[in-house]
């Protein structure tokens, strides 16, 4: 393109954020690969992260090689004052991360909160019994407000709803041991309304909620992994050979279902696996709920290196300081953790193990920048780039 080298870089930066925010948004999505997530090893540089979510760290990641780049290409024919426009660009949301690292985020109460990790060695049709029996013989805080346990440890079909054994295992355990403690976990289930017929088709990953008496919260998963839990876009990769059993572990979902959780007095936004990934979908519920604490629940079989599982730990923290809310994760095989709002790790299970974790974590009613504007910060990105190039060229043609 017959354009300055300069413009070449900023046009590609813009492509990326596009990419990025495409990735964030339609039926393909693996947002996971958002580069702005590598940032999540150091929450302290990130607290700007408030502000503009995960894919601005992308863009500082992107501006930083901008500008290298610029340097290295310019060779003797570096304008020293746009040198001087971009690095303060740059520097800014650290500025604003060192400023904030030393603002400590408004603590309402503080919270007893435990995660059991488990490892692969069961199959997860009978993983709820191994978790019941472990917990009946390890000591745990009784104080706790609730445990959280992995994903789709259980198969509950419709009929036996709510009173299948599963929970008379967990009331039994809970008056026994922890009277005001509920325990919260993964399932796949059919439809539970009322009279519903047992229907293996329409398969449901819910996470649940029980206490001393029995069932009392439920929600399902809404945002599906493609080729996975669904078929995108049916009616073109619907006609490839074999994709339905390519995509066998079929998954739907019901706008009915999608609630949060209220137990002692916290509201509990609970996320199953995949939808950790998404920043924008959080920020949904924060936005219309008054969201203290926020949880997932995963069975991360397929991640057989625990290099891989880091990746988990690293989005988490980034959502944790995106949302400046303490983050919860209870995983099969993989790892499990509780991480402050600050994006602290408090407590950390080994990879692959069996192992309950528990940590006092602080609870607060705060909404970020972000969790209330979402993705529009990515056309801010847009605009504020654009108005840097426009700029930049003003200043160049003024001295010309």
């Amino acid at each position: 393109m017959p354009i300055k080298k300069e413009y070449k870089y900023l046009l590609f930066i813009l492509v990326w954020i596009l990419v990025e925010w495409l990735s964030c948004e339609w039926k393909l999505s693996f947002s996971f690969h958002l580069l702005g997530y590598y940032l999540g090893n150091v929450p302290s540089l990130i607290r700007w992260y408030q502000y503009t979510g995960v894919i601005g760290g992308t863009v500082w990641i992107l501006w930083v090689n901008f500008i290298f780049l610029y340097i290295i290409d310019s060779q003797k024919r570096i304008s020293r004052c746009k040198i001087w426009i971009y690095s303060i660009v740059a520097i800014i949301p650290l500025c604003i991360s060192f400023f904030l690292h030393f603002t400590p985020v408004e603590t309402q109460r503080t919270e007893k909160i435990c995660a059991l990790n488990l490892n692969d060695t069961l199959s997860n049709k009978v993983q709820l019994i191994n978790a019941i029996n472990y917990l009946s013989a390890t000591p745990f805080d009784s104080t706790c407000s609730f445990i959280v346990m992995p994903e789709t440890i259980c198969y509950l079909p419709a009929s036996s709803i709510p009173y299948n054994i599963y929970f008379s295992a967990i009331k039994s355990l809970l008056k026994q041991r922890a009277p005001q403690t509920s325990i919260i976990f993964g399932a796949s289930t059919q439809n539970l309304g009322e009279g519903a017929s047992f229907d293996d088709i329409n398969r449901f990953n819910m996470v649940l909620c029980c206490d001393t008496s029995g069932l009392t919260n439920y929600r399902n998963k809404t945002l599906l992994v493609p080729f996975g839990e669904f078929i995108p876009y049916k009616s073109v990769f619907g006609k490839i050979p074999n994709i339905e059993e390519i995509a066998s572990n079929s998954t739907v979902y019901e706008e009915k279902y999608d609630t949060v959780f209220c137990k002692n007095s916290m509201c509990i936004l609970p996320l199953i696996c995949y939808e950790l990934y998404f920043s924008n979908h959080i920020a949904k519920y924060i936005r219309k709920n008054n969201i203290e604490v926020i949880i997932t629940v995963s069975n991360d079989n397929s991640v057989k290196d625990s290099l891989f599982a880091q990746q988990f730990i690293r989005m988490a923290r980034t959502q944790a300081v995106t949302f400046a809310k303490p983050f919860i994760k209870s995983a099969i095989s993989g790892f499990s953790f509780i991480i402050s709002p600050r994006g602290k790790m408090l407590s950390k299970s080994h990879f692959n193990s069996l192992e309950l974790i528990e940590a006092t974590v602080p609870l607060n009613s705060c909404v970020t920048l972000f969790a209330r504007i979402g993705n529009t910060a990515t056309f801010l990105y847009w605009i504020t780039l654009f108005l840097i190039v426009i700029i930049i060229e003003w200043y160049g043609m003024k001295r010309a």
